[in-house]
């Protein structure tokens, strides 16, 4: 039994399993995005602010050394997560994008199709007549040259 590969149905399910991965994909990324900007904001944000309240008229309000450098590195770990959170967000998204320009690309290509074929049309409607007129000159040409070839004229 042989297997029939280019089917409409089969193209219609695998369509819709496409764009329902490319959603999933495209809205995770985008929530990934959101949450690695708040990070990447709230540890960018707080940079000096960790330092500076720490240290607070050349005493450490009651931290030690130890206590003021690990929240410094604190806001460093949340920048620096919120960074890698983004890549992955701006990966998952542009995967879901791929998805769906690509499961709706026959109705991309029906609609440019629509946009182009009348100008098409026209410019061919518009050339014909030109370019019949050039392909007989070009035929009387062959014609005459091959006539004189027979005849022995040069």
């Amino acid at each position: 039994m042989e297997t029939e590969y280019l089917n409409e149905e089969r193209y219609q399910d695998t369509n819709k399993k496409v764009k329902k991965v490319g959603i999933i994909l495209l809205v995770i990324g985008l929530l990934v995005i959101v949450v690695g900007m708040f990070m990447l904001f709230n540890g960018f944000g707080s940079f000096g602010k960790t330092a500076i309240n720490s240290v607070g008229n050349g005493t450490l309000n009651n931290n030690t050394v130890q206590e003021a450098a690990s929240q410094g590195f604190a806001s460093v770990g949340k920048f620096a997560l919120g960074a890698f959170i983004n890549v992955i967000g701006f990966g998952l998204a542009a995967a879901g994008g791929t998805l769906l320009i690509t499961a709706h690309k026959r109705e991309i290509m029906a609609y440019q199709a629509q946009q182009v074929m009348p100008l098409a049309k026209e410019g061919i409607e518009k050339a014909t007549p030109t370019i019949a007129n050039a392909a007989e000159s070009i035929a009387q040409s062959i014609s005459r040259g091959i006539e004189q070839g027979k005849n022995g004229d040069q």
